[in-house]
């Protein structure tokens, strides 16, 4: 394809989408036809925030204060046997090795 029908073509696209860019704005109605038209969206009346409850605080007593640090370990095997120690479902135990 040599520059010249390259040059043409383009011209002639451009020329076809100005045409229907004319088209278009000449079928959209006025707009002083559409000032009369008045748009209503959903109104909002009153705004009420929603505060959750704080939630209590769920502790067992005569447990000891517990940290994550108390079952770490490099051992695997040990570190299976601490979470299951502190009843840690052997589905997540797995989970988490």
């Amino acid at each position: 394809m040599n520059l010249r029908a390259f040059i043409l073509g383009t011209v002639a696209a451009n020329l076809a989408l100005v045409g229907l860019l004319l088209w278009q704005a000449a079928r959209s109605p006025s707009p002083v036809a559409l000032a009369g038209v008045s748009v209503t969206t959903n109104v909002v009346a009153e705004v009420v925030s929603a505060t959750p409850a704080p939630l209590p605080v769920v502790t067992v007593p005569g447990s000891p204060p517990f940290h994550w640090s108390q079952i770490e370990t490099t051992n695997p095997l040990a570190f299976a046997t601490n979470l299951l120690a502190i009843g840690c479902p052997k589905e997540t135990v797995r989970d988490i090795l």
